[in-house]
């Protein structure tokens, strides 16, 4: 006699359900309550009619004798406290729409899973930590969360700013964009290094990795270089009223009668320390342009004057240059 699923020795065997008050039939192991059905037409033991098969005597006992009782597992009661449904045969739980098997908890020494709403598994799952009284994902540090507000996403801008400050920049914000600015000032011009042309410049003029922007104290003036009636060659640095100038398209060979003003004024010359785009020059490779907060250079090597969200003769680089190096046409080394 039985209140609960049991396995009756052989296949075939009877038991008499307490519970319904029927005889099931044992058939497979696997199925709850002998696996029975009612065989209102079976004879167990040859000593019942199938009549009486279909309506035994019912089961009583004695007040002194209460009836058996089952007790749940403790893993039974985590999964149904967590709106789970228990397989007591198969020790399983198994959840309802809104909610998932991904709860990990301890039972007995033992991991086992419980369940826990979609949302909550979804917070949880993106880094986020789930408010259970307010039904909201909480969002930390370089997190925020989606427009659902269901789940964090990594907040890319605040982690540049983060970084930026934390290393002694100021972050600027232009256009909707923004960007890290670090500047350093020694006698003759201001070497800001989050442009990333003065990056491209110290790693020309012999600088490792990291960068090392104390290689840039061997650009010389125009004014000595004037004197030395020097030849610029492409790529070659000088500096001039604070501003650090590129030659990037052909050589030129200063003498006494070059006007140094007139000079830095021809589209033969690339003004690193303000590389903000403008409608009336022309730009080469290897030179980073600022345009609407983000950098951009050249694809062209015959050199580009159109604007550079216009047309493809524009690589855009972005406005992290630790990025930089990850794309190809924007390598600073």
């Amino acid at each position: 006699m039985i209140e609960q699923a049991v396995h009756p020795s052989g296949e075939g065997g009877y038991c008499w359900n307490i519970t319904d008050q029927k005889w099931i039939r044992y058939i497979d192991s696997t199925t709850a309550d002998c696996g029975g059905k009612y065989e209102p037409t079976s004879n167990p033991d040859g000593s019942l009619t199938p009549e009486a098969v279909k309506t035994p005597e019912p089961t009583t006992y004695p007040s002194a004798k209460p009836l058996p009782t089952y007790i749940p597992s403790a893993y039974q009661k985590a999964c149904e406290a967590s709106k789970g449904t228990f397989d007591i045969v198969n020790e399983t739980c198994s959840c309802p729409a809104g909610y998932v098997l991904e709860k990990e908890i301890i039972v007995d020494g033992e991991k086992k899973k419980a369940c826990m709403t979609t949302a909550e598994y979804m917070c949880e799952k993106s880094g986020g930590k789930y408010d259970l009284q307010a039904n909201s994902c909480l969002c930390e540090g370089e997190l925020i969360p989606n427009e659902q507000g269901n789940m964090c996403v990594y907040d890319s801008v605040k982690a540049s700013k983060d970084k930026c400050e934390a290393d002694g920049g100021a972050w600027i914000e232009e256009n909707g964009k923004g960007y890290c600015k670090f500047t350093e000032v020694n006698d003759s011009f201001v070497i800001d290094q989050s442009n990333p042309n003065f990056v491209f410049a110290a790693t020309q003029l012999g600088s490792g990795d990291p960068v090392d922007f104390s290689v840039l104290n061997k650009i010389e003036s125009l004014e000595s270089l004037k004197e030395k009636k020097a030849n610029l060659s492409v790529g070659s640095y000088f500096h001039y009223q604070g501003n650090v100038y590129r030659v990037h398209n052909y050589s030129y060979k200063l003498d006494d009668f070059t006007n140094l003003s007139e000079f830095i004024k021809g589209n033969n010359l690339f003004n690193i320390s303000k590389p903000e785009y403008s409608n009336n020059k022309t730009y080469f490779v290897n030179e980073y342009v600022l345009y609407n907060g983000t950098w951009y250079t050249p694809k062209d090597q015959g050199g580009v004057m159109s604007p550079p969200d216009q047309g493809s003769q524009w690589q855009e680089c972005g406005t992290n240059l630790d990025e930089f190096n990850e794309n190809n046409s924007c390598k600073l080394k």
